[in-house]
């Protein structure tokens, strides 16, 4: 059941990319919007895949995009073209200064999950 889920929450947040990236402005240079489908995109729905059909490869990859997206800078990057597609941040740090940090509790939440189904079972 957790595969399953965790398999349509990852489609999810891959589909939210995909609408923030194509119906946003053009004023971003085509290799920023290329690496954004890769990290927001691809890896995600690898992922999706990957927990359905349990293999761990794949699921390494969303454990290691949600570990980069538990803390992150509270100004965004200027590599990719938006934040993250969804996001349950809260900020702390010196935020009036623009130079606080997001603490994400959906990455973590997803990053506890994806350790979980990457822990080995027992027999």
């Amino acid at each position: 059941m957790v595969h399953k889920l965790t398999a349509i929450t990852l489609s999810i947040y891959a589909l939210i990319a995909g609408c923030l990236l194509l119906f946003s402005y053009a004023d971003k240079t085509i290799w920023q919007q290329f690496i954004y489908a890769i990290v927001f995109i691809v890896i995600p729905i690898i992922g999706s895949l990957s927990s359905l059909y349990g293999d761990k490869r794949g699921i390494s990859l969303v454990l290691l995009l949600m570990a980069s997206q538990v803390i992150r800078p509270l100004t965004p990057f200027e590599f990719f073209p938006f934040h993250a597609p969804f996001s349950l941040a809260f900020p702390f740090g010196q935020i009036e200064q623009g130079k606080g940090y997001l603490f994400d509790i959906f990455a973590f939440v997803m990053l506890l999950v994806v350790a979980f189904m990457l822990k080995p079972k027992k027999q």
